[in-house]
């Protein structure tokens, strides 16, 4: 899956979640604070906030009137994403979608009541953004990259197994 298409995924998912939870309430848009990492004029770095914007629409949320989306770019230091997470809930964040692990980490330790979904962040657990993979407990939750980890150890056991017939046979059995 590439990353444009798998941020237009997580739009979807993080449309779901606080609308469900207030379905009820019948008050006015619900405001999301994202936190992407990178520049607005950096083509790159922008295309994945579309992405998230059109995976919003493909969700059947309009921004003004179901959404209020609250972008604050980050540039990966603490100093930085301190202050982008404090002034995205002093403006009334209702949910909070940091990307990678600087702004994660930042957002959990700025808040324990507002829901944060996560972005791109390496192992959660050990930075203490959710107590286990399968049940998060807490305010946040998310996608991880951590499977990228796991192949550099892939590459790792392929080097001491060092032999075409054993990786062939593990390769073909798999």
């Amino acid at each position: 899956m590439r990353r444009r298409e798998f941020i237009t995924l997580i739009s979807a998912v993080v449309a779901a979640w606080p609308l469900g939870a207030s379905a009820q309430l019948a008050k006015g848009p619900i405001r999301i604070g994202l936190l992407p990492f990178g520049s607005p004029s950096n083509a790159y770095d922008q295309s994945l906030v579309d992405a998230f914007r059109s995976g919003l629409r493909q969700a059947g949320l309009i921004e003004g009137r179901d959404i209020v989306l609250d972008i604050v770019w980050t540039t990966g230091s603490d100093a930085d994403t301190d202050k982008a997470v404090t002034d995205l809930i002093h403006r009334g964040a209702e949910l909070l979608v940091p990307t990678g692990s600087t702004a994660s980490v930042a957002a959990k330790r700025h808040t324990s009541t507002i829901p944060i979904v996560f972005v791109s962040v390496g192992n959660p657990v050990a930075m203490g953004l959710v107590e286990n993979l399968a049940h998060p407990g807490g305010n946040a939750t998310g996608f991880s990259d951590i499977f990228s980890d796991l192949s550099a150890k892939l590459v790792q056991f392929g080097k001491v197994v060092n032999k075409q017939d054993t990786i062939g046979y593990l390769w073909h059995t798999a």
